[in-house]
Parts: C-alpha cells; structure tokens; sequence
C-alpha cells in the first residue's frame, strides 16, 4: 500500500514537471511575406529580415526560429500559399489595398485555416485604409510598420498566441494578458514590448531565486528585512522614501 502511494506521488510530480511539453504545440514555421521589390528593399534596408527575427528571438530566448520566404507578385504568392506549406501569410501594403485583400480573399479561399495578416507600411498608408472595409474580412489582424522591425516578432507572437490559449489555460493553468485596444496605430508597437516584458520576467525571477533575492512584487517593494537599530544610534534615512520618482 504504502509503495502505491509513493508511486502515485511521483507520477503526479512528473505530470506537473512534464506538462510544460505539451505547452506552445502550434507554431509558426513557414511564413509567406508578400511584399513589392521596393517594399521588400525597405523592410531589409537595415539588415536580413531572417537574420533580424532570429536575433529577436535569440534575445527573447525563443527556439524554432521561422522561415520567411518572398513573393514579390500576387500571382507568385498565390502559387506558392497552394502548396499548403505555410503557416502564416504577411501581406504587405502601401498606397494599394485593393491588390492585397485580393490576394487575402483568394488565400482565405485556398486554405480558410492559415491566419493571413496585412501589415501597412505607415500612418500615412493607415489613414487611407477605411477598416469598415467589407474585404477585411479575409484579414485575421491589420498592423502598421513603422520601420519597426520587432513588429514581425509581435505578428508571430500574436497568432501563436492566439492558437495555443485554449489548450495552455487548460492544460498549464497559463495566465493570459488580455489588451483591449482598437487602434491599429497604438496596439502594433505594444504587442513585441508585451512579448519581451513577459518573456524577461521568467528569467529575472529564476535569477533572482537562485541569488536568495525577493521574487514578488510585495517584497520587492519591501526590500530585505533589516533588524531593529542599536540603542543610541539613529537609522539611516531610507532614499527610496525621500527620492522623487520621476516619469520617463
């Protein structure tokens, strides 16, 4: 009976350590860019888009580093979307938006389950897009650039987010950041800082834990316990009270 018992233990032990496999099982690792020769050059002007995304994800400790592969025509991308070998399409968008919800619809109409996303190349570009357009329904998300080369982190991100949050709550009890934001020009820059907030404060609080540091906020905010002064001798005045907490 009692080896039951510690049988039992240990396998619910390994259960709660093994869950974490089961975690993030949809992920993007084709990803189609579409994109004109102009706006492709303008994208990678400051660097290869593949090497940019796998230095973002290195930085944010993130494996399976997806492939980007171009077309630079809607006749190219289409053929090349069914193939049915890509998990997400980027379609890219200037002063030009009947081209690309085009190639949305015709996408959406080949392969219904790939998330196609259209990212506009500025806020200019934005204010000519009317989002009450019947067409955008063949859009998952609208972003904006901005020459914000980590938005394509946050696009990834984004739809494996928005794949895996019904089997990681279930399954890990994963806590999820819900932001309500409807402007496309406010909620495209949030989402990478988002990501690499979220993905910075498992490593700080793992350091912190192995350096006997606090790991909550509350003491963090309380700082380490301190004894009680000696007789005769004033305390030292705390700065953290007496210093201004100036705004960024």
């Amino acid at each position: 009976m009692y080896f039951e018992e510690l049988v039992g233990s240990y396998e619910a032990s390994r259960r709660e350590r093994d869950v974490f496999h089961d975690l993030m099982g949809w992920r993007v690792r084709e990803v189609l860019l579409v994109a004109s020769l102009y706006d492709s050059f303008v994208v990678e002007s400051d660097g290869i888009l593949n090497e940019q995304i796998y230095g973002e994800y290195y930085r944010l400790n993130l494996n399976n580093v997806p492939r980007i592969t171009s077309a630079y025509t809607a006749e190219a991308a289409l053929e090349l979307f069914r193939s049915g070998s890509f998990d997400l399409a980027i379609l890219m968008a200037g002063l030009d938006f009947d081209g690309p919800l085009a190639l949305a619809r015709a996408m959406k109409e080949a392969w219904p389950s790939v998330p196609v996303l259209l990212m506009v190349t500025n806020n200019s570009s934005l204010e000519r897009l009317d989002l009450a357009r019947p067409e955008l329904a063949a859009v998952d998300r609208v972003f904006v650039w901005n020459g914000y080369s980590k938005l394509f982190v946050g696009m990834l991100k984004y739809i494996e987010d928005a794949r895996n949050a019904a089997a990681d709550t279930k399954t890990g009890l994963i806590r999820v950041v819900l932001l309500i934001e409807d402007s496309v020009r406010y909620y495209s820059p949030t989402s990478p800082s988002s990501i690499r907030s979220r993905c910075a404060r498992p490593r700080a609080s793992s350091r912190e834990r192995r350096e006997g540091r606090p790991t909550s906020s509350s003491e963090r905010e309380r700082g380490p316990r301190s004894s009680s002064p000696r007789a005769g001798r004033r305390p030292a005045p705390s700065s953290s009270a007496t210093s201004p907490i100036s705004s960024p």
